[in-house]
């Protein structure tokens, strides 16, 4: 819906590093991993770096293409 019927191009999503089952869900979808921030969260008292993921319409129409 976000391409298709809202008319966007890129899609942008966060992770905590250290949450794996977070980064493996959006690689799953075909998010790109585009890079990682300082440490700015707190997860049990410790500084976590975010990991930056995006989808740009032409990946998503690639990858949807195939099914």
């Amino acid at each position: 819906y976000a391409f298709e019927g809202m008319n966007l191009l890129l899609l942008e999503a966060e992770a905590y590093s250290t949450n794996k089952p977070s980064i493996q869900f959006h690689e799953s979808l075909g998010f790109k991993r585009v890079g990682c921030s300082d440490p700015k969260a707190l997860v049990a008292g410790k500084r976590v770096p975010i990991a930056l993921y995006s989808m740009t319409k032409r990946r998503w129409r690639k990858l949807h293409a195939k099914r």
